[in-house]
């Protein structure tokens, strides 16, 4: 369960983006990148890759091979269709 005050956070960044601001977001929480429009992975203060977040899906094998954890959303799915049920993600978000 998320933190009440991650919630929060998290509910403030949603409304400011709805409203129009732009929201420049740095985390080390691979979960909260949902809450991008796009991701930008930054490797000794390098741009090693950047991607569009709906995009997720075809740069998992990327995230594997540089160590970065898969998220949680990513991981239901995937163990979802290897039992021949196929969803959206964006129902897991």
């Amino acid at each position: 369960m998320i933190g009440e005050g991650k919630e929060d956070i998290r509910n403030i960044v949603k409304e400011l983006k709805k409203d129009g601001f732009t929201i420049i977001y740095i985390t080390n929480v691979i979960d909260e990148i949902f809450l991008a429009d796009r991701v930008i992975l930054l490797e000794k203060g390098k741009i090693i890759k950047e991607f569009r977040t709906e995009d997720i899906l075809d740069n998992v094998d990327f995230l594997k091979n540089h160590e970065i954890s898969i998220p949680k959303a990513v991981e239901i799915k995937n163990r979802l269709e290897s039992k021949g049920i196929n969803i959206d993600l964006e129902e897991l978000i």
